[in-house]
């Protein structure tokens, strides 16, 4: 892959006048001072004496994808309503390759000074825990932190250097979605990463309480989304649910152009928990308010830049957003919206969060 992401596409919250300058220094990382042209009036920022004039902010994702770009662009959008306070961010990809996880944070912590690092997602979240020393943390867009060892609890402790945001919809709330949407459907494709030593346990017994009967299916590169969803429809599955707990990143995120093409030929429906993928081919998705966590992992790294103790400082717990529906796809394939459905959903996709660019533009 390249050395920078200089010739990567422009992620939406670039274009949103904040500026950025492209380092060559380090996998997929560029550099954001988070300004933003006329911002809204914003309370003004006091720095704790500790911290320095231009602050350092290290932003570690697990790779590209609209999903994971809208966290990141909530974030900074929220630095930089403190048009007083410059806030650099430097901001770093895994590429979604858990083998460039250790090399990305430990040439970022030796060469960029940072005063504060923010971890999207469980396995960066847990390397930099083991790797930053005293440098504060904070996670964003993680189930549930107290078990993966990262605060003590829920309620936090002094002393504690990390704090963050805690993100998760019941599994209950897709499968609910999916039989008003699709009253008829009994088996349900559930992709999984057969790779990760991270995975729940398969919900079996979620899907049997439902009446429903679920299908696993191996997932864990894009090369297999053809296999995969000749599989699935060799099972006879009424439905695919692709949710993040259990697919791999490289096919629920960089693959699912190609999943959702080849998925809506055979007239198969998708059910997301990102309602970001909506805008590539899902039938619906119940999930997660992207923004909302970007900008609570932001209010968490301003309050520490403040002065307070992370440890001072709660978990955030956020819930399911609004069911996000596509009309089009629906009529595409011949399902018929409950009109209750319609009327609490997004269904006008210009309301849904935005995406920069199809999925699979953001791998090599």
């Amino acid at each position: 892959m390249p050395d920078g992401d200089e010739h990567a596409p422009t992620p939406a919250w670039k274009a949103l006048g904040v500026t950025v300058a492209v380092s060559l220094l380090a996998i997929g990382l560029h550099t954001a001072v988070a300004h933003v042209s006329d911002p809204p009036p914003a309370p003004p920022l006091t720095l704790d004496a500790r911290a320095p004039a231009e602050p350092r902010v290290g932003y570690f994702t697990w790779g590209r994808s609209p999903v994971l770009d809208e966290i990141e662009r909530a974030f900074v959008d929220r630095l930089g309503e403190h048009d007083e306070v410059r806030v650099r961010v430097m901001s770093h990809t895994a590429d979604f390759d858990l083998d460039n996880v250790e090399p990305l944070i430990a040439r970022a912590l030796a060469t960029e000074e940072l005063d504060v690092a923010v971890a999207v997602t469980t396995p960066l979240a847990r390397a930099l825990h083991t790797r930053s020393g005293q440098l504060p943390l904070v996670f964003a867009a993680i189930t549930d932190p107290v078990g993966a060892g990262l605060v003590p609890s829920w309620e936090n402790e002094r002393g504690s250097r990390v704090t963050g945001v805690s993100a998760h919809c019941p599994e209950d709330s897709h499968l609910a979605l999916i039989q008003e949407l699709l009253p008829e459907a009994r088996r349900v494709a559930l992709l999984h990463d057969t790779q990760s030593e991270l995975l729940p346990p398969l919900p079996f017994a979620l899907l049997e309480a439902r009446g429903l009967t679920l299908v696993p299916v191996r997932a864990t590169a894009r090369g297999e989304i053809p296999e995969m969803v000749g599989r699935i429809e060799a099972a006879r599955a009424d439905v695919v649910w692709v949710h993040t707990a259990w697919a791999s990143p490289e096919v629920a995120f960089a693959g699912f152009d190609t999943l959702s093409r080849l998925t809506a030929e055979r007239r198969l429906p998708i059910i997301a928990s990102d309602t970001l993928q909506v805008r590539h081919g899902a039938l619906a998705a119940q999930g997660l308010d992207m923004e909302a966590i970007g900008t609570a992992a932001a209010e968490a790294v301003l309050a520490i830049l403040g002065g307070q103790d992370p440890g001072s400082l709660p978990v955030s717990r956020l819930g399911c957003g609004r069911p996000v529906l596509d009309l089009r796809r629906a009529a595409q394939l011949g399902v018929s919206v409950p009109p209750a459905l319609a009327a609490r959903a997004v269904t006008q996709l210009d309301d849904a969060p935005p995406a920069p660019s199809p999925p699979e533009a953001f791998l090599p």
